[in-house]
């Protein structure tokens, strides 16, 4: 009967901010209405796509847990996208020095481009994300904790200690949307 909304619990109900209900009523209108998203950009607004979601949590997992030991990991994604992790306990592991981290991240890198077909023409119109967690900062971007990745996975990615970045060229993007 009622639109759904947000509400915030606290210890103290008190202790509000209005920037922090402002942002939440901001993302509520986007998602009920089609306002613009949290953020200083009101440009930014949600678009049904009509697109069935499908993700690739098991090449990111699969990933993490190679990365873990290996240190540099990086594999093409169904689609015509790359994604290269990195992980510094992993690293730390392979007792790689900073000369040896380059050209075994240049190298991995490289390989997992061509598997991916797309290693040509990147330069140009090359469109990547990394995991860096910014979610304190972004209220757009969700927390990895909530991602259904084994905890110290997790753990890593939150801390920056584990960083993933997805690459794909600009016109596979825009021929996938």
């Amino acid at each position: 009967m009622h639109p759904p909304r947000t509400e915030e619990i606290k210890t103290n109900p008190h202790n509000t901010k209005s920037a922090q209900l402002r942002r939440i009523n901001q993302a509520r209108a986007a998602v009920l209405g089609g306002g613009p998203l949290p953020g200083d950009n009101a440009s930014e607004l949600l678009y049904d796509l009509n697109l069935p979601l499908r993700t690739h949590l098991d090449v990111l997992r699969d990933a993490l847990e190679r990365v873990a030991t290996e240190g540099i990991y990086a594999t093409e994604v169904p689609g015509g996208w790359d994604l290269f992790v990195v992980d510094q306990y992993g690293c730390a592991q392979q007792g790689l020095s900073s000369k040896q981290f380059n050209e075994r991240l240049q190298q991995t890198a490289d390989a997992a481009l061509q598997r991916a077909g797309i290693a040509a023409g990147r330069e140009d119109h090359k469109i990547h994300a990394t995991s860096l967690d910014s979610t304190a900062r972004d209220p757009l971007r969700v927390p990895w904790a909530n991602y259904p990745l084994h905890p110290v996975a997790c753990s890593r990615l939150i801390g920056d200690y584990a960083v993933a970045t997805v690459e794909t060229p600009g016109p596979a993007l825009t021929r996938l949307l």
